[in-house]
């Protein structure tokens, strides 16, 4: 079972997805800490490992950057296993800059 989005939903408006894995991969549990893999490395991005340019906000192009080479190599590691998140969405809306976390102080 795997996870299928209609692409002219994405192509307007502001709609973005960002997914575990693409369609017909498995996402992997990440065992050892507690969260799936995707989980672990979004959640350690938000708290701040994805601030590319470290200005104390964090965005989905940062996130994205940040987490989907850690999610492969961990599950090709670990698991033996293919797992390539996506950032699926309005090309215009990604080229923007969607904030998630803003500066901190």
């Amino acid at each position: 079972m795997g996870l299928s989005v209609e692409m002219p939903v994405l192509a307007k408006g502001k709609t973005v997805v960002l997914a575990a894995s693409s369609g017909d991969q498995v996402s992997s549990t990440y065992d050892a800490k507690g969260h799936g893999l995707f989980t672990y490395f979004m959640l350690k991005g938000l708290q701040g490992e994805a601030d590319q340019n470290k200005d104390g906000a964090v965005d989905l192009q940062e996130v994205f950057d940040y987490l989907k080479p850690q999610v492969e190599r961990v599950a090709r590691r670990e698991y033996n296993n293919e797992q390539v998140p996506q950032l699926l969405g309005n090309r215009d809306l990604l080229t923007k800059g969607v904030s998630l976390v803003g500066r901190t102080r």
